[in-house]
């Protein structure tokens, strides 16, 4: 079950605004982006968000993972944000040996949660789970056969059902393979759909497509990967996006009647990563690509549009910043044009793994921070807006 009591080992720490390098690539009417608020928690256990969804209350539901007191076990971590960057219920589980929570969204009077649990005797399962408003289960269901798998994202469907994405190593065509599996508003499985040949293919993020069906973004024989599905999961068509390297895609989001994808790609003959962007049209042929890095290692994680056209890219950075790892958004044009880049963390590692927009221009960031007095990681959620300009006018309350 999942556990309300586990907030209370939680401390608050002393949150300073933490130290920001922002960089604007623009025209003065572009401001910098405002931070309004941020949460950070934890305890004496490795704690971090993977995913923020926005709340019809004003505020954000959050799902990641918690370390425990026995270091061989985690559990799913799932924290409610009200408006103001006030925890308002904070609920946590284990099943078997550990547990992460790898998405979450509100949904029809509650909250949808996947990821995946490690069971004894049955190996890696994928897991989803709806809950209350109060953060309490109403149910459970686990996906999977008798080898490892995963599920890392779902979308909630014209019709009401969830579509989850990740891989299945129990069925396909061999090693890993993308898993599409749709669920009913109870959790009863209505299909499940797989995807893949010989190499190992990894769905890491699905979205309903323009028009019908579903797109889904991830990796294949070491490119990155959008594959489009009708509304029953059949294959439509697939196209690979190369960058000479080895690359990867974590995110796609439906924008301007395409597709954003947002991912990483290796530099050939190097380790070094770099961010790697992908504007393509509803059929899939290319619009544009962005890859930017330094001398380090960089990679995107997630993206949101905006009505306007303009984009804003999660990043996380070792390059630029001011420590050892920082997160990084990059603000972009329709046209893929770099309008600014800021840079978010202080001397220690801090990283994001998912961005989400409302409908008042602020963009809320999911991630963790590391804690030097706990020597252990915190949860880090962060509410700014992109273009101070726009609190200045008064756009954003």
């Amino acid at each position: 079950m999942f556990d309300h009591a586990a907030v209370r080992c939680f401390h608050l720490k002393t949150v300073l605004l933490w130290a920001l390098s922002v960089t604007v690539m623009a025209s003065s009417a572009v401001g910098e982006p405002v931070v309004q608020w941020d949460y950070t928690v934890g305890s004496a256990y490795d704690q971090s968000y993977s995913s923020v969804s926005c709340t019809d209350d004003g505020g954000v539901i959050l799902a990641g993972t918690a370390g425990t007191p026995d270091p061989d076990v985690t559990s799913a971590l799932i924290s409610k944000i009200g408006p103001q960057g006030n925890l308002q219920w904070s609920v946590s589980t284990v099943w078997g040996l550990s547990t992460r929570a790898e998405a979450v969204r509100q949904v029809h009077g509650g909250y949808l949660v996947c990821g995946s649990a490690e069971r004894p005797e049955q190996g890696l399962d994928a897991f989803a789970a709806r809950l209350d408003i109060l953060g309490r289960m109403e149910w459970h269901s686990f996906l999977g056969g008798s080898l490892d798998d995963e599920v890392f994202d779902f979308a909630m469907t014209p019709e009401g059902e969830y579509l989850l994405t990740g891989y299945t190593e129990s069925i396909g065509a061999g090693g890993k393979d993308i898993w599409l599996v749709k669920l009913d508003e109870a959790g009863r499985e209505i299909w499940s759909k797989t995807y893949g040949a010989a190499e190992s293919e990894v769905g890491y993020s699905v979205t309903v497509a323009p028009g019908s069906g579903y797109a889904v973004c991830g990796s294949s024989a070491g490119n990155m990967l959008l594959l489009r599905t009708d509304t029953e999961g059949s294959g439509l068509w697939s196209k690979l996006y190369d960058n000479g390297g080895s690359e990867a895609g974590n995110s796609v989001v439906g924008c301007d009647g395409g597709f954003l994808m947002v991912g990483s790609t290796r530099r050939p003959d190097e380790f070094q990563m770099d961010v790697f962007v992908v504007k393509a049209g509803a059929d899939g042929e290319e619009d544009w690509r962005l890859v930017k890095g330094g001398g380090d290692n960089d990679g995107g994680r997630d993206c949101v549009c905006f009505p306007d056209g303009r984009l804003v890219v999660l990043a996380n950075t070792m390059s630029y910043g001011n420590g050892s790892n920082d997160i990084m958004l990059i603000s972009l044009s329709a046209e893929g044009e770099d309008l600014w880049e800021w840079t978010l963390g202080d001397e220690y590692w801090n990283s994001a793994s998912a961005i989400a927009r409302d409908g008042r221009m602020s963009i809320f960031i999911a991630g963790k921070t590391w804690s030097e007095p706990e020597q252990s990681f915190d949860v880090w959620a962060i509410r700014a807006i992109p273009d101070s300009a726009a609190v200045e006018g008064g756009v954003v309350p």
